[in-house]
This record gives structure tokens, sequence and C-alpha cells, in this order.
């Protein structure tokens, strides 16, 4: 029950940032109230601007001359109107859904986005066991055993606004399968 509870306000979550929250459309004669008397009230809106408009960017790994696309998960957001908190998953069900990378020399991650304020990197060994936390700053390493890895980055979006009626963000969590051979 829980996990339809935060499905359904995910999808909500999604939704208000697609379609700007705290926007109102502009007037039409179609979007008139009917009056007790059968006329219609031409009750115009105000337009509101729309504070919640920032994009999240995008988190890639090149890998051999390749660039990967993550399993996202997300997992918390505000959109000026709507909180919402995605579930925790197992990582044993993200492992089962990522494909494999092999890792090269000139592996890196690519965090793209001007509103990426805070970053984390969680390296997990194959029996899925954390093993190392770092940051952009740190930078990470994989190891050099042989064997699969899975690697988390917790990326926190934001607006950088501090004001609670300005503020918009998004915190999600990228997800990718590394091999060392």
């Amino acid at each position: 029950m829980k996990r339809k509870i935060a499905i359904v306000t995910l999808t909500i979550f999604i939704c208000a940032l697609q379609f700007g929250c705290g926007q109102s459309p502009a007037f039409d004669e179609s979007d008139a109230i009917p009056a007790r008397n059968g006329e219609s009230q031409n009750v115009p809106t105000e337009e509101v601007p729309n504070q919640s408009q920032f994009k999240a960017g995008s988190v890639t790994v090149i890998s051999g001359g390749k660039e990967y696309e993550p399993y996202v998960h997300f997992v918390a957001g505000y959109n000026g109107e709507i909180f919402a908190d995605g579930a925790d998953l197992p990582l044993e069900e993200v492992a089962e859904t990522l494909p494999v990378i092999q890792y090269a020399d000139d592996f890196q991650i690519i965090i793209d986005g001007v509103y990426a304020e805070k970053v984390s990197y969680s390296l997990y060994d194959d029996e899925l066991e954390l093993i190392l936390e770092s940051s952009p700053a740190r930078g990470i390493e994989i190891p050099p055993e042989t064997g699969m890895y899975m690697l988390r980055i917790g990326v926190y979006w934001s607006n950088g606004e501090t004001s609670y009626e300005l503020m918009r963000y998004s915190q999600s969590s990228y997800f990718f399968m590394i091999s060392v051979c």
C-alpha cells in the first residue's frame, strides 16, 4: 500500500513539474464559468509567473569511448506546491535491471546541469556491500580488482533559493553496473 501511495505521489509530482504547477493558464472564452441565470461570467485568470521552472540536469558515464545512461530513481522533490518522496528500492532490485558497463581507462562521470548542488558517490561490491563513499571533489576510483561494482550517484538538483516560497528541488539516484576485467 505504501508503495502505491508513493507511486501516485511521484506521478502527481512529475506531472506538476512537467506542466508547471503554480502557473495559471491564459483565460479562454471556453473557460467561462456559467452564471446562475444561464449566461457565462467572464472571470479572467491572472498570469502567475511559474517559479518552479528549473530543469534537473543529466548524469551519464563514459567508458571505452561510449556514453551510458543510468537507471534513475526519484528520491524526493518539491516544486513550490507539492512535496513528493520516492520509496527506497532494494539494491538487489536495481542491480537486476542494470546493463553492464565495461570499465576502461577513459572512465568518467558527467554531471550536466547548472542546478546540481550536492553530489555524492557510493560504490558497492558484487555482494552489494558499500565499499566506498565519495564526492566529486575527492573523486572516485573504481577498484582494479576483477569484479562487478554498482555505482550510485546521488544528486540534489535545486534552483539555489533558500526562501521557502521560491525553493524548488529534486533529488535522484543514478545507478550504473560496472565490470572490471
